[in-house]
């Protein structure tokens, strides 16, 4: 098959399948929501990290607030705009594992076809796009980026690809150390790959960090980056031991992949089988693609059985886990091509034409699961996007004219059009070593003391306890604000005599 047309293939395949993912009901959850409502920040006018707190680097919510504000320009909801702008990045990221995997495997478009469609087959790939703007989908189609760059000798670019995949989650880092090993690795002109490469990832990180400076936001960002992350990461690294944490990620695969856990034995198979697919390119431009996925790739799994949280992380995860097993699918058709190698032009073709169908049965491909039910405490009780615009409502005709502070449910910062009393959109380890008075002052005092200084009308949190001593001052009266139709339910503390301009709650 010639290339334009299979390109197309993918294309419309990668399109008739994220298509099936909701992107108008779907509630605004799990992690994704800090990037909905920081989004929506940037396009107000608000400056990352000076304006508002976040531990995580910022290309996730550049990319959101981009969206945003093209859905302004063009009459589209802001919120669908983001997903469907990620949906579609999504997309490329897909068709970036197609142009990979025809290159690892010898120009063939099969193996690419083949590659990309291990990618889809994992649906919360999409799925997680479809809430919204979220880490780690940038830095992985910046890693392949500069994989692809790097295979045709363009050092420049690729080492800025693979710095830029930094900001977008700090373990991005991997993909400039790829790029920077290839480089290394280069027989000719070595000196000049490496500059090359040194001077792009330079370029890519500065142009950003003058970015902050000139708004005075370099200080704040490094600390909230670099120093607190790593307090997070160590207490997360105390916290559980190896087989826990291999645990809570086979859990996760459990809960995240209906019917697909088999696609994650596959992946095994190809960081198995990876080596020997590589070693047969050396000597070849290709083996500069192989050497850049290969650090990229294994430096992901590496990290995720040292450091892994969520669902959030296991989406970097399964990224990875989908390019090996492109990699396991595409040996193993290899092999089989070759036990028929004798065939005539027309049974090959037949062969690769089942194989592909074959796969788009298998991996459920225009027809994705989603049916993946989060826990609780991911999915925040929240089963629609209509409940929590209707819990939204409550609590804009119960606040009106208050300053509310906001903790743990930045969805209904988005959905009241709010920005918050003090700069924090949620409450974990990482902003309570950033805002802590002292080493010795514990998380609970942290949050209250900054409370008391800002004396906010309101409080709005998560049903599930959250410690204020204003709760037990007295001071304030307790409102349950549950959705019109559903479990969604938002506690909301109102200072007793002050109340809402609005007419009703």
């Amino acid at each position: 098959m010639r290339f334009n047309r299979c390109l197309l293939l993918a294309a419309l395949l990668a399109l008739v399948h994220l298509a099936r993912f909701d992107v108008t009901q779907q509630p605004i959850v799990t992690d994704v929501r800090y990037y909905v409502y920081f989004a929506e920040r940037k396009v107000d006018g608000a400056i990352p990290h000076r304006d508002y707190f976040d531990n995580k680097t910022q290309l996730a919510t550049l990319a959101g607030a981009a969206f945003d504000a093209g859905g302004r320009a063009l009459g589209v909801e802001p919120l669908l705009a983001m997903r469907v702008g990620y949906l579609a990045l999504t997309g490329l990221a897909a068709l970036l594992l197609f142009a990979i995997h025809r290159r690892l495997f010898g120009g063939s478009c099969i193996a690419g076809l083949l590659g990309m469609l291990a990618y889809l087959g994992f649906s919360l790939l999409g799925f997680l796009p479809a809430i919204g703007p979220l880490p780690k989908l940038l830095m992985g189609i910046l890693a392949s980026a500069a994989a692809l760059l790097a295979l045709r000798g363009w050092w420049l670019l690729a080492g800025t690809c693979g710095a830029v995949a930094f900001l977008d989650w700090q373990i991005g880092a991997l993909a400039g150390i790829a790029v920077l090993v290839a480089a290394l690795l280069e027989h000719e002109r070595r000196t000049s790959a490496v500059g090359r490469t040194v001077a792009g990832g330079a370029a890519g990180l500065a142009a950003f960090c003058l970015w902050l400076a000139w708004h005075g936001a370099l200080g704040a960002a490094y600390r909230q980056v670099v120093s607190t992350s790593l307090a997070r990461g160590s207490s997360a690294l105390a916290k559980k031991t190896f087989v826990e944490r291999v645990a809570q990620i086979a859990e996760s695969v459990r809960v995240a992949c209906p019917g697909h856990e088999w696609l994650v034995v596959v992946g095994l198979a190809g960081m198995v089988v990876f080596p020997a697919v590589a070693w047969r390119l050396r000597g070849r431009p290709e083996w500069r693609l192989a050497v850049v996925l290969g650090v990229f790739h294994y430096g992901v799994v590496a990290f995720s059985l040292t450091d892994y949280q969520a669902y959030g992380d296991l989406f970097a995860l399964l990224a990875s886990v989908a390019f090996f097993a492109g990699v396991a699918v595409n040996a193993a058709y290899g092999g089989l091509q070759s036990a028929v190698a004798g065939m005539a032009a027309a049974p090959s073709r037949a062969f690769a034409v089942a194989a592909v169908l074959l796969a788009l049965l298998a991996l459920r491909i225009g027809r994705p699961r989603l049916d993946i039910e989060l826990p609780d405490r991911i999915a925040k009780g929240a089963a629609t996007l209509a409940e929590q615009r209707s819990v939204a409502r409550r609590i804009n005709a119960a606040t009106e004219g208050l300053r509310v502070l906001f903790v743990n449910c930045p969805e209904q910062l988005y959905l009241t059009g709010r920005a918050n009393v003090l700069p924090i959109a949620f409450w974990n380890r990482a902003a309570h070593h950033y805002f802590r008075s002292s080493p010795g002052e514990i998380s609970r005092a942290t949050l209250n003391r900054m409370i008391a200084e800002v004396q906010p009308d309101a409080v709005a949190c998560p049903t599930a306890p959250v410690q204020f001593d204003l709760e037990r001052s007295g001071d304030f009266e307790r409102l349950d604000l549950r959705a019109d139709d559903g479990a969604y339910e938002v506690l909301l503390l109102r200072r007793k005599g002050a109340r809402s301009a609005g007419r009703g709650e």
